[in-house]
């Protein structure tokens, strides 16, 4: 929450003293509320260049005890323990930018994505969806649905849970 931050109203000669005595004691109220991770959050990316943003934002975060950042392509196993209960928050390309394959080719990636995740018995997704096709493709139903926009770009959050034999769950 900005512990780190200096604020201007810090400088005032009217308030300085007392607005640095107040920022003071909520940094050190909001560092007593810190807590650890109740469990392992990783980070995956295919592509070397996000995983090194990626390991910058969350090292200037000071969040490297927490989180791990890992170079992998999700349509193959994941190089993380996969135990349940666990929660995957995912937003998958949409196909905008990508030129090889076109739509066909990102059917082929969702319909891999999702056999990629079947593995993960016991766990719950949210997959942020900005492509018609990725539903139909990924071969499950959610068992929820929100819409939303990313930028200038209408999506879907869907939500699934990983178990069972029908479709949906």
């Amino acid at each position: 929450p900005g512990l780190a931050r200096a604020f201007a109203v810090e400088r005032w000669p009217h308030l300085g003293a007392e607005a640095r005595q107040k920022l003071a004691d909520l940094r050190r109220e909001a560092r007593a509320g810190e807590r650890r991770a109740a469990h392992p959050i990783y980070g995956l990316d295919r592509q070397e260049e996000a995983v090194a943003a990626a390991r910058k934002n969350v090292a200037a975060a000071g969040l490297t005890a927490e989180i791990q950042i890992l170079h992998g392509d999700a349509t193959r196993p994941l190089p993380i323990p996969v135990e349940p209960p666990g929660l995957l928050v995912t937003n998958p390309p949409y196909g905008d930018r990508l030129k090889a394959g076109g739509q066909q080719g990102m059917k082929t990636f969702y319909f891999q994505l999702g056999e990629s995740f079947r593995r993960l018995e016991g766990w719950r997704m949210a997959i942020l969806s900005g492509n018609k096709a990725f539903e139909s493709a990924f071969h499950r139903r959610p068992s929820g649905r929100h819409e939303l926009w990313n930028g200038p770009i209408k999506c879907e959050l869907l939500s699934y849970r990983v178990g069972g034999t029908r479709r949906g769950e």
